[in-house]
């Protein structure tokens, strides 16, 4: 295991002396404008996030009031991700660094007419949800008591205003991504996690629970500023556009199919809290605390890669040069197996201490510890795999291909629902199970796709 881990150490040298050379030797480009800028800045933004679920866990407990929290975030959440994570995800980078290597101008044009758009029909919805509400309560958790309905419907909407603030700060989040300004892209959670705090320690002692609904509109008030203020000058001064132009046609043609990969996520998300909201009082925060951990290396790790990569692989898919394209993708697979694996484990052997140093308190006994280990240490085995996805699925939105991962998928989230479904008598423990049988079903499925398609390209550009 020493010599593993050892062997493991040296490679991530090597390949950091070969990131310092890919930025021309210098430091400053290394921090801001690389991978290692999204690393270190999702390293800041977890560090404050554990100082986030802290001071709630120190403030709250594993109680029915903090599951009301985490639980009201399902439908923001679906809200922002089908439209905006949808968008920047899957089409506005590779279009945004299409037309900006042709014009500035036309790229301006484009972006704001795009987040005109997203932005008013995330407006229109959230107001129809927050209106609606109380009538859906049901389908969204279960066994909560009346006076838990009522607050949870009072969080719910004060939430709804953040993916209105979150809309504009992802788009200027994809125009940093495509100019690799890397550093002021990552560092907007940070102040997102800042503004949480200060809701628990400033809001809490008036409003209750409801203090810290409202610290999270302030810290997504301060994600979007932050990222506004670089993002302005890379794409210029903000208007209002409606223009139905081909460029509008093909981003919503685009983003049809990612909708329903991105909804399927979002409902597989529902469903595991809604299983939790059933079980025992705290099984909501036990669950979200664990998944809170396992998120950390795919966030510092697998996500800041593939979306550094991404970017390489967006200008790259311009060229139709396949062999530069996969030999790219395979350079940055085996960085992330490497790294995650090690990530993995170490969370796996030191779980338990990290849990009992970072939330142990008198509102965190023995027992909650317990849980929160165990499921942790089997959702460790879903890191390398769930980071390796983030990369697969890149690939195929840089070459403008977004329908078969897409189907791919919402087949492997629905093989996850219904291993849980079928399973949860096993209790809180069937969520990560069930989640690594379905995420590496989807990595299998995406990599032949992702070889079929790079070979399709290859023999097209041949036969010309």
């Amino acid at each position: 295991m020493k010599k593993m881990i050892k062997k493991l150490i040296n490679k991530v040298k090597l390949k950091f002396k070969e990131s310092l050379e890919e930025n021309g030797g210098s430091y400053k480009n290394l921090i801001l404008h690389s991978a290692l800028a999204l690393t270190l800045t999702s390293g800041f933004s977890y560090i404050f996030g554990f100082i986030r679920d802290r001071v709630l866990i120190q403030e709250f407990g594993v109680s029915r009031e903090l599951d009301i929290y985490y639980a009201a975030f399902v439908l923001p959440d679906i809200l922002l991700a089908i439209f905006v994570t949808t968008c920047v995800s899957a089409v506005l980078i590779p279009m945004f660094s299409e037309k900006i290597s042709i014009s500035k101008n036309d790229a301006r044009d484009y972006f704001y007419n795009v987040a005109s758009f997203i932005s008013s029909i995330i407006i229109v919805l959230a107001i129809l949800i927050a209106i609606f509400l109380p009538y859906i309560t049901k389908f969204l958790i279960k066994d909560f008591s009346e006076s838990d309905t009522e607050l949870y419907i009072t969080i719910v909407r004060i939430i709804l205003i953040s993916p209105v603030l979150f809309a504009f700060s992802n788009f200027f989040g994809g125009v940093l991504i495509t100019t690799k300004d890397f550093f002021f892209y990552g560092i907007a959670p940070v102040f997102y996690n800042l503004g949480i705090i200060f809701g628990v320690f400033m809001l809490v002692p008036t409003y209750g629970i409801e203090g810290v609904a409202i610290g999270t509109i302030i810290g997504a008030f301060l994600h979007f500023l932050s990222r506004a203020c670089i993002g302005f000058f890379r794409v210029g001064l903000p208007k209002i556009s409606f223009k139905w132009d081909y460029a509008i046609k093909k981003t919503f043609r685009l983003m049809f199919p990612k909708i329903f990969q991105i909804g399927a996520w979002q409902i597989l998300l529902w469903w595991f809290i809604f299983l939790t909201s059933g079980m025992s009082e705290g099984s909501v925060t036990v669950y979200s605390v664990a998944r809170n951990f396992q998120s950390m290396p795919v966030s510092l790790i697998g996500i800041a890669i593939a979306i550094s990569t991404f970017s390489t692989l967006s200008h790259i898919a311009i060229t139709k040069d396949m062999r530069k394209f996969r030999k790219v993708v395979n350079k940055k697979v085996i960085l992330v197996i490497m790294l995650t694996t090690l990530s993995a484990i170490i969370l796996a052997i030191m779980g338990k201490l990290l849990i009992t140093v970072l939330f142990s308190g008198k509102l965190l006994d023995t027992n909650d510890v317990n849980r929160i280990a165990i499921l942790l240490a089997v959702y460790t085995i879903s890191i390398p795999l769930e980071s390796i996805m983030h990369i697969l699925a890149r690939t195929h939105y840089a070459l403008q291909k977004t329908f078969i991962p897409s189907i791919i998928h919402i087949f492997s989230i629905s093989v996850t629902i219904m291993i849980s479904w079928y399973f949860q008598d096993i209790g809180i423990y069937i969520i990560p199970i069930s989640f690594v049988v379905g995420i590496l079903l989807q990595n299998m499925l995406l990599y032949i796709s992702y070889i079929n398609l790079t070979k399709k390209y290859e023999l097209r550009n041949f036969c010309k």
